[in-house]
């Protein structure tokens, strides 16, 4: 049961690791193909066995769309998928989906458990990654579309050289994490303070997408 306690922590990670990317930019310039597992279509990705599809931040045929970089990542007992960053919206948003293992012991993670191992262990590679603390700003219990929820936001200021830009930069990080009976989902959405960015569309806006099919 451990195994999927930390699940959503091993996609999330997934955003700052080796994880199947595709979209951005070729040598910074030239927009990159998607070539994607899932689809998009009327603005909604779909995962590519269909089991949950969710909103993408930016409408096709605007430039932040055409420059969007996405990755995905599919395993037995989960599923990730990140938008961003973008043409000039340096925003992340990010979908991780954590599957209760089949049979009679499938609740015996219970949800708080399963949320906190995920977001700790995100926080963690967070802080490695960009080098400075998550300051937590914010935490309660929340719902989404009436399913047993929690909210948190953090700050976090990356010194010079960590970042992606190579400037210091101050990054919003807002967090939802759902239960939905058989799994748990955890949003992650990253906002930098970086004159073009939040253009897209808000964390809960981006949870509140998510349909979940099957």
């Amino acid at each position: 049961m451990r195994a999927f306690t930390g699940i959503c922590a091993v996609l999330l990670v997934c955003s700052l690791a080796a994880c199947a990317s595709t979209g951005g930019t070729i040598g910074g310039l030239f927009p990159a193909p998607k070539l994607l597992k899932g689809q998009i279509e009327g603005d909604v990705y779909t995962a590519p066995d269909g089991a949950f599809s969710v909103a993408v931040p930016y409408r096709q045929g605007t430039e932040e769309f055409t420059y969007m970089s996405v990755k995905e990542q599919y395993m037995p007992g989960g599923a990730y998928v990140s938008f961003g960053p973008a043409a000039f919206n340096n925003s992340i948003y990010r979908l991780g989906v954590a599957y209760r293992p089949p049979g009679p012991d499938s609740q015996a993670v219970p949800f708080g458990e399963a949320a906190a191992g995920g977001l700790q262990e995100v926080i963690g590679q967070l802080q490695k990654g960009y080098g400075a603390p998550l300051v937590e700003e914010d935490s309660r219990p929340d719902s989404i579309h009436g399913r047993l929820g929690h909210y948190w936001r953090f700050g976090q200021r990356s010194p010079d050289g960590r970042y992606a830009s190579g400037a210091a930069v101050t990054l919003t990080h807002e967090a939802y994490a759902v239960d939905f009976g058989h799994g748990v989902a955890l949003f992650w959405v990253e906002n930098p303070d970086i004159p073009g960015s939040h253009g897209g569309m808000d964390a809960r806006t981006f949870a509140e997408s998510w349909v979940l099919h099957r």
